[in-house]
């Protein structure tokens, strides 16, 4: 298509420059003075302008060729347009053929699609046509028995305003004896409240006094622990004295030990000698009297602890026994105190069962003279019939599921196929539309080659 655009510019711009150029050459042939007085060609005798005859005929003939092909150009570049035109109206001659084939076949199956819904509308309309038939049905079947409920409850209701309009004298009186019992209780539960009151203030000045005396345990125990730690302190300090003591005559002891072996190498020392281990024997008879000095103070301390402990031993028995004393007699009248509760709500619970007694006397009575049994037997009449209905109701309510399950069936099933006739659809819409985009864009070109040859032609 290219190549045959580019023939014709060339063939366009190479002939019309020509055809120009022969009538410019014409033109100047014209204007040109031709004053040839006594020439070989003749003249004029008013002095007109005489053409060259040949040179007329030349350029006749170039002006000739000229058209000629320009009349060639044209009959070529109009048989161009033709083609084009040709082959846009074929492209789009192929475009309708395309969509009207794509239109009847989405028109059909949107045919397809209308009867599959006008046949699945039919078999649910036919199928909620039962499910009100089955309504009418159960409601023409639970009519009577509805009927008979309500006149049952009629009657039932006449009875028992019969029945209270009977029992409410009887009925004051139950309501009384009620109330007799509610406040035989509350004043029950308001004494034993201040019985146990009392108890619990016995109960905390009890454990007041309890703490008081085994605080006073405490110190005695306490003040036993400190003169027997005196002891002791005493003891280790005489001993420690003592000790010293020891020490100190041992070593002197040792030191005469020494000076009379001194005195043994010495002649006639025997009475330094012998001085000497008197002193030392009246030393250690001296250190023999500490040692017992220490044992005799040793088992005075024992015995000065033994008798503490057994002092405070004694005291701390004697407030033993005084807690449990106070805890016996607090135990008594605690316990009396409860015991005491526990008889008003004796007594209380007493008198409520008697009540009860009459209550349950009154409301047989109220039974017996009420027409309570003719109620019951309309109640249970009611009780039956009402069941008989529910039954009745359940069972045409069942069928009615089971119609509405296979209503849903089928409307899935119709939505189903619905969707995928929608979906050919769609799928031969995208297709056209492909193959219609490919032909629009041959048009397109088509049109584009046919406006640059009229472009052309216009420069």
């Amino acid at each position: 298509m290219c190549n045959t655009f580019s023939g014709f510019k060339r063939l366009f711009f190479v002939s019309v420059p020509v055809f120009l150029v022969s009538v410019i050459v014409l033109a100047a042939a014209l204007r040109l003075p031709a004053y040839v007085y006594g020439s070989a060609s003749g003249s004029s005798p008013d002095g007109e302008i005489v053409a060259d005859i040949p040179l007329f005929n030349a350029i006749e003939a170039a002006i000739k060729s000229t058209q000629e092909s320009v009349e060639k150009i044209k009959k070529e570049i109009n048989g161009k347009l033709s083609e084009f035109k040709d082959k846009i109206a074929g492209a789009q001659a192929n475009i309708d053929d395309i969509q009207s084939r794509a239109d009847k076949e989405t028109s059909k199956i949107e045919s397809e699609i209308e009867k599959v819904r006008d046949n699945f509308n039919s078999r649910i309309d036919a199928l909620e046509n039962r499910i009100e038939t089955a309504r009418s049905g159960v409601d023409a079947a639970a009519a009577p028995l509805r009927e008979t409920i309500k006149n049952l409850k009629e009657t039932a209701n006449a009875a028992e305003e019969k029945r209270k309009e009977s029992i409410a004298p009887v009925q004051k009186e139950i309501d009384n004896l009620t109330a007799q019992i509610d406040d035989t209780r509350g004043a029950a539960r308001g004494e034993a409240e201040k019985l146990e009151a009392r108890a619990e203030e016995a109960r905390r000045a009890a454990d007041g006094k309890i703490s008081e005396v085994q605080n006073d345990i405490s110190r005695a125990q306490a003040s036993a622990q400190d003169t027997i730690n005196g002891y002791f302190g005493d003891f280790d300090a005489a001993k420690g004295r003592i000790e010293d003591e020891i020490a100190v005559r041992q070593k002197n002891i040792d030191e005469l030990l020494e000076l009379s072996a001194e005195y043994g190498v010495v002649a006639g020392a025997q009475e330094k000698v012998a001085a000497v281990q008197a002193e030392v024997n009246a030393i250690r008879d001296r250190i023999n009297v500490l040692r017992e000095e220490v044992d005799a103070r040793w088992l005075s301390v024992e015995q000065a602890v033994a008798e503490e402990r057994a002092r405070a031993n004694a005291m701390v028995e004697t407030l033993q026994g005084e807690i449990a004393d106070m805890r016996s007699t607090l135990d008594g009248k605690v316990g009396d105190l409860v015991n005491s509760a526990k008889e008003v709500y004796a007594d209380a619970d007493k008198a409520a069962v008697s009540l009860r007694n009459r209550i349950d006397e009154l409301k047989t009575q109220m039974d017996n003279a009420s027409g309570a049994k003719d109620l019951e037997k309309i109640n249970a009449r009611i009780a039956f019939y009402e069941g008989e209905t529910d039954k009745l109701v359940a069972a045409g309510q069942k069928d009615i599921d089971n119609i509405n399950s296979q209503v849903k069936k089928l409307r899935a099933a119709a939505d189903k196929e619905v969707d995928a006739g929608r979906k050919q659809i769609a799928k031969i819409k995208n297709s056209v539309n492909s193959q219609i985009d490919g032909y629009q864009k041959k048009v397109d070109d088509y049109a584009q080659s046919v406006q640059k040859i009229v472009d052309s032609i216009r420069i």
